[in-house]
């Protein structure tokens, strides 16, 4: 007997579904296996499935309200993934009504809002998250990079230097700190923490786009070789093409121009055959080089 309940038990523990399908069999009205299998699923690559899950458990019981604001922050992200930007705002609207004090909706609600270029409405819900007592890097990097956006580079630094105490030597921190001396015309100090980004990131072309773009400002004809060098070294033409496509479609992307970029990557890059140095005996236009 004992061996067929141990038996029976195992089954039921043998994956994170099978274990939410045995809670639901036995609780059929609380909405704790619904949300259970609904992260199952979202987890594993099946979106529509997790979906229905969230919003089956909306209509069960809960042991507070307030914890109706999980599931919809959940949903949120699955609409973000599908690009479907007014229904997750609208679902992480939803969430904070349930829970105004649940940062996660907030953080999501702010990201969303600085992918869609809002960012005024960005700056209030990330406002909101860096007036916690305790707060992690990623709040106060986004608040910083908000600021850089808006063109308020020396505010951007007050929180962006909280964020590299918090998380030191982080790549994505020192990315946008490096932008925001360069807008104030620190272009030496920017160097420092943009070549430490890209050494730390060297899989990460953003560092050296935003490297390119410092140099171009300073006009240093000899460091803007270098990042060239680097820039064609690391990364193939169709990866420069696609992401200085990116850098002009997505607000996440660093501030800098990719219509004051490609003309100069081009230039080099034509320099570079011409030269003989990629394809030897072949002369190339540099308008003919098929960057956006």
């Amino acid at each position: 007997m004992f061996g067929l309940t141990a038996y029976a038990r195992n089954q039921v523990w043998r994956s994170e579904k099978t274990l939410w399908e045995d809670v639901l069999f036995k609780a059929p009205d609380s909405a704790r296996p619904y949300v259970g299998l609904a992260w199952y699923y979202n987890e594993t690559g099946q979106p529509d499935v997790a979906l229905k899950f969230y919003k089956a458990s909306l209509s069960k019981q809960w042991a507070r309200h307030s914890f109706l604001s999980i599931p919809l922050c959940n949903m949120a992200g699955i609409y973000i993934r599908r690009q479907d930007y007014p229904k997750a705002l609208d679902l992480y609207n939803q969430s904070l009504a349930c829970d105004s004090t649940y940062l996660r909706a907030m953080y999501g609600k702010a990201v969303l809002l600085t992918m869609t270029g809002e960012w005024d409405k960005a700056r209030q819900a990330a406002e909101i998250l860096v007036s916690q007592k305790t707060m992690p890097w990623d709040d106060l990097n986004l608040m910083g990079y908000i600021l850089i956006r808006q063109r308020e580079p020396e505010a951007a630094l007050k929180y962006l230097r909280r964020a590299d105490l918090q998380s030191p030597r982080n790549p994505k921190i020192y990315v946008n700190i490096g932008i925001a001396m360069s807008m104030m015309g620190y272009c030496q100090r920017a160097d420092w923490f943009l070549i430490q980004a890209s050494q730390m990131a060297p899989g990460d072309m953003i560092p050296v786009l935003a490297l390119i773009s410092n140099h171009i400002k300073s006009r240093n004809a000899a460091y803007l070789n270098v990042d060239m060098d680097t820039l064609f070294r690391w990364f193939t033409i169709d990866n420069i093409r696609d992401t200085l496509q990116n850098l002009s479609e997505n607000k996440l992307q660093v501030p800098v121009s990719a219509g004051i970029l490609s003309p100069v990557i081009a230039e080099a890059l034509a320099s570079r055959y011409n030269r003989q140095i990629l394809l030897p005996d072949t002369q190339v236009n540099p308008k003919k080089i098929n960057i956006p």
